[in-house]
C-alpha cells in the first residue's frame, strides 16, 4: 500500500514571505508535495521556496489569496492530481 501522504498537496500562497516560506515548506512531511504560489514577491520568497523543495508557480502580479489558492490546487505540470489539499499560510 502506498503512503497516503503521496496523495496530498500542500498549497502555500506567498507574497514577500522570505524567512517564513522555507520553513512552511519544510514543515510538510514527505512524500506530500508542496506548491508555493508566489504573488510577485520582490524579496526572494520564490527562490527560498524552491530551495526548500517546493514546486513554485511565479505569478507576474499579485493575484490575491483566493485566486492563488485556486491556481495551486489546480493542475500543476509535473505533479499528479491530489486527493487531498492542505492550505498553509507561511
Amino acid at each position: 500500500m502506498s503512503d497516503p501522504l503521496a496523495r496530498v498537496r500542500a498549497v502555500v500562497v506567498s507574497w514577500n514571505s522570505a524567512g517564513h516560506v522555507g520553513r512552511a515548506v519544510a514543515s510538510v512531511p514527505a512524500p506530500a508535495r508542496v506548491v508555493v504560489v508566489d504573488n510577485a514577491s520582490s524579496d526572494g520568497s520564490a527562490d527560498e521556496a524552491e530551495r526548500a523543495g517546493a514546486v513554485v508557480l511565479r505569478l507576474p502580479s499579485n493575484a490575491g489569496f483566493g485566486p492563488a489558492c485556486n491556481l495551486g490546487a489546480g493542475r500543476v505540470d509535473g505533479l499528479p492530481d491530489p486527493e487531498a489539499l492542505l492550505f498553509l499560510n507561511p
